[in-house]
């Protein structure tokens, strides 16, 4: 199995929210991609994400894919965490205005390293809020439904938690899901109020067949605008027009998606306050 990190956003906006901080706490961080800004314990959000992959060699490779403007960040960190420079794909964009857009930046990799696999794609600016998080309980889920009988190939896998009240639907896409067959029977991309009654979000964290690898760029043919669809646009298409089965493994925990400064402070206070809490209770 292949893993693919996507860390070629451009986080426009946190970088503008760093420059207008007039604090001075976060003027370290200008320039830094979100993916390697601190997260819990002193580490960087991609370390914890390395680290979970890297674990018992569960995939033959991991590449990563950025950006040109932030290339030489990535280049640095894997020079210094055993990750191989050779397996971080340039997008060549160097701007917001020059995206390519996630689910083009997946297709890059798919296509430039020749991946023949099943796939693993995951964003590597996320902070996983679940402190028990174990990427081999997800890849067993995955296979459980990828070869049933090891003889049918069946579905895609799609990661998803439950909101918080303080978020809103409108902010991440959200999933029905058969609580029987764990199938994802309808998904809509950041609905507006009313749309579903559902508050099941999902994140960029998905398993993909290697036979479904062939829809990417044909859903890429069919947008006005590539560079706009980011993974939940893809989803809704895979979902809800096509015929490709795609399942949900829930996870107890939610996920932070860094943007803004206030929120990327709150991350990281409420993940070290309940490390602590931990602690003591111990």
């Amino acid at each position: 199995m292949i893993c693919v990190i996507l860390v070629a956003g451009h986080g426009t906006l946190l970088e503008n929210e760093i420059k207008r901080d007039t604090s001075g706490l976060f003027a370290h961080l200008e320039g830094v991609p979100k993916a390697l800004l601190p997260g819990v314990g002193g580490k960087k959000i991609l370390d914890f994400w390395w680290e979970a992959l890297r674990t018992r060699q569960l995939f033959s490779e991991v590449y990563m894919v950025t950006n040109a403007d932030k290339f030489k960040h990535f280049e640095r960190w894997a020079t210094a965490n055993e990750f191989p420079v050779k397996n971080i794909v340039n997008d060549g964009s160097s701007a917001e205005g020059t995206r390519l857009g996630a689910v083009a930046d997946f297709h890059l990799a798919v296509r430039t390293k020749a991946i023949d696999d099943h796939v693993l794609v995951v964003a590597g600016d996320m902070l996983c809020g679940d402190q028990n998080f174990d990427i081999v309980q997800v890849l067993k889920f995955f296979r459980l439904k990828v070869c049933v009988n090891c003889a049918v190939q069946d579905g895609e896998l799609a990661i998803y938690y439950e909101m918080e009240e303080s978020e809103i639907t409108s902010s991440r896409g959200i999933l029905e899901v058969c609580p029987m067959t764990h199938r994802i029977q309808r998904f809509f991309e950041k609905p507006n109020p009313g749309v579903t009654g559902s508050r099941l979000a999902s994140v960029v964290f998905y398993c993909f067949r290697k036979t479904t690898l062939a829809t990417f760029p044909e859903f890429l043919s069919q947008q006005p605008h590539p560079s706009e669809c980011g993974f939940g646009k893809y989803m809704e298409w895979l979902v809800n027009e096509s015929d490709i089965p795609v399942y949900g493994m829930k996870l107890p925990g939610g996920f932070h998606l860094i943007g803004q400064v206030v929120l990327y402070f709150t991350c990281v206070f409420a993940s070290r306050f309940l490390e602590t809490m931990l602690q003591f209770s111990n």
